[in-house]
C-alpha cells in the first residue's frame, strides 16, 4: 500500500473515533492483528458497490466500553450491551463510508449494505488487508476483505 493512501486511510479511522467518542488510537504499524482472546466484539459491513467486498471491524471489550461510554455519557455500570453494539455498528458505518470516499473516484457511486454483528473473521478464509490501531492497552483492527478491495488499496 502506498504510504500516501495508507496515511490517509488510517487518519480517516483515527478522525472518526476521535470525533465521535474524543479518544485518541495510534496506527501499529505491520497489520498483524493481537490473538483472538474472546474479549472482541466485531463487525463486518458488505460493500455493494462498486464491487463485492466487506470491511470488518474488531474490538477489545476494554476500548468498545471506553468508546460507548465517552459516546453516551454514561459510566461503566450504566453501560449495556445494546449501547455497545449500537456504538459499533455506528463506528463500522462511519469508517467505512469514509474508507470508501477516500478509495472511490468521486465518479463512481459506492453502495454499502448494513452491518452485520458477531462475525468470526478466522472463518472466511477470505484475504484481509488489517489495519491495527491502540489506545494504551487496547486494540482495534479495521479488515479490508476481498481481493477487489485490497487491489484498489494496492494501486
Amino acid at each position: 500500500m502506498s504510504a500516501d493512501l495508507n496515511s490517509k486511510l488510517c487518519q480517516a479511522l483515527i478522525e472518526v473515533v476521535a470525533d465521535l467518542s474524543f479518544i485518541c488510537l495510534m496506527e501499529l504499524p505491520g497489520g498483524e492483528p493481537p490473538p483472538n482472546t474472546g474479549q472482541q466484539l466485531q463487525a463486518m459491513i458488505p460493500v455493494h458497490q462498486p464491487y463485492k467486498e466487506k470491511f470488518l471491524l474488531t474490538i477489545e471489550s476494554r476500548l468498545m466500553q471506553e468508546i460507548t461510554c465517552n459516546i453516551y455519557g454514561l459510566d461503566a455500570v450504566q453501560l449495556t450491551k445494546e449501547h455497545q453494539l449500537d456504538t459499533l455498528n455506528e463506528l463500522l458505518n462511519n469508517i467505512a463510508g469514509k474508507f470508501m470516499q477516500i478509495l472511490t473516484p468521486p465518479s463512481i457511486q459506492f453502495e454499502l449494505g448494513l452491518p452485520v454483528l458477531d462475525i468470526d473473521r478466522t472463518i472466511s478464509g477470505e484475504p484481509a488487508l488489517n489495519l491495527v490501531f491502540h489506545s494504551d492497552e487496547s486494540y482495534l483492527v479495521f479488515s479490508l476483505i476481498g481481493t477487489n478491495l485490497i487491489g484498489e488499496v494496492r494501486k
